[in-house]
């Protein structure tokens, strides 16, 4: 499928709201209608989300809003107990200022976790979930299917939290050389879909970024899992997982789908870890079926909008 650029589209509020620990979180909606709320992935501001807000702008309330210490979020003071519990309770502040009492919660990567986790917290406020290209628990220890995965996420853990002014010269140096991008898209993503167009807000984005906001909220994802709450999810669920993620193997998407009663599947062939900007067109056009055949809330704006074509 031929990717459309993206419109910008209408922002109805923008705020920053006071978070856990009295850290401002930032957030943007745009549009108006039934809700959905992104959450973004590990190290990665809300940049990936601009088709979703494109096709379903006119027609839906989208809110899409950044992790303390990433983006247009306050920076925390202390990186020494972050949690899974921090981000839901910054992601209910945001809902609570954006007067949304429920909403569809898409997450990827990390943000799978993160509306995964928010089932345990607040059930009655979401109409459903889309966990996108991420894992249900503990990621780093099948983190592109190497036993030493996890040995390497420790030895960089040590140099961020011990010698941060290196390892942020070192990976600032690095993610601002669009070689980076050259290299992502030989190994990681997939050169035939993956533009710069789509990528140089990421690689900005990881240019400015602290080391230590990166490692202690992988720190808190690897700790976490959702696993308990898979059997217990009763709301329509879409997970999308990509046959080449190398980040989190195909597999672990064919788990948590087993795991939830009811719970759909769209396997993007070829798709990498960054399938949700490789191919959009799909993935909006599952998440329409998805919204017509389990959550008619969700579709009948939709319909009217066809209707008015």
């Amino acid at each position: 499928m031929r990717k459309t650029k993206p419109k910008r589209v209408r922002a109805i509020r923008e705020n920053r709201v006071c978070g856990a620990d009295g850290v401002p979180i930032w957030y943007r909606a745009t549009g108006d209608g039934p809700a959905l709320v992104c959450c973004n992935g590990l190290g990665v501001s809300t940049f990936f989300w601009h088709y979703i807000e494109e096709y379903f702008g006119a027609t839906h309330r989208i809110v899409v809003w950044d992790y303390r210490g990433h983006g247009k979020s306050g920076m925390p003071t202390d990186f020494s107990d972050w949690s899974m519990d921090i981000n839901i309770h910054d992601l209910q502040a945001v809902l609570d200022d954006a007067e949304i009492d429920r909403a569809v919660l898409l997450g990827h990567s990390m943000g799978c976790q993160v509306v995964l986790e928010a089932w345990r917290h607040m059930p009655e406020r979401i109409a459903g979930l889309v966990p996108m290209l991420g894992a249900a628990g503990s990621p780093i220890k099948t983190f592109l299917n190497a036993e030493l995965s996890e040995h390497a996420y420790r030895v960089g853990w040590f140099l961020a939290m011990r010698a941060d002014r290196f390892a942020n010269a070192v990976t600032h140096f690095i993610a601002r050389r669009k070689f980076s991008f050259h290299v992502a898209r030989q190994f990681v993503i997939d050169r035939q879909l993956a533009g710069w167009e789509d990528f140089e807000a990421y690689f900005q984005h990881m240019g400015d970024l602290d080391v230590r906001v990166f490692f202690a909220m992988a720190e808190a994802m690897n700790a976490h899992s959702a696993d308990d709450l898979l059997p217990s999810i009763d709301v329509p669920v879409l997970a999308v997982g990509g046959e080449r993620d190398l980040f989190t193997p195909f597999y672990l998407t064919e788990k948590m789908v087993a795991t939830i009663p009811d719970a759909e599947l769209l396997r993007i062939k070829k798709g990498s870890h960054a399938a949700v900007v490789e191919q959009p067109e799909l993935i909006n056009l599952r998440l329409e079926k998805l919204f017509r055949e389990r959550i008619p809330k969700w579709f009948e704006p939709l319909t009217v909008k066809a209707q008015g074509r």
